[in-house]
């Protein structure tokens, strides 16, 4: 059986995020602390996290560097 059909005309996505929302609530009791948290992590990931693909830079680093400028031959 379809999982449209078990919960009504709800998307996937839809219950996704409700579920994600409900286990939110229940680690940081509320949403304002989640979002906190949440924002903190992506801080964290974007700004001291260096990653492999970016050749050891965070992404910060390696989006909001300016490009050397090239010299015309």
């Amino acid at each position: 059986m379809a999982l449209a059909a078990i919960k009504g005309d709800r998307t996937l996505a839809e219950l996704a995020e409700q579920f994600d929302v409900q286990a939110y609530l229940r680690a940081y009791g509320s949403v304002s602390r989640a979002r906190t948290s949440r924002g903190r992590y992506l801080d964290f990931y974007n700004g001291c996290r260096p990653h492999s693909t970016l050749d050891r830079r965070t992404p910060d680093q390696a989006y909001f560097t300016p490009l050397p400028v090239r010299m015309a031959a």
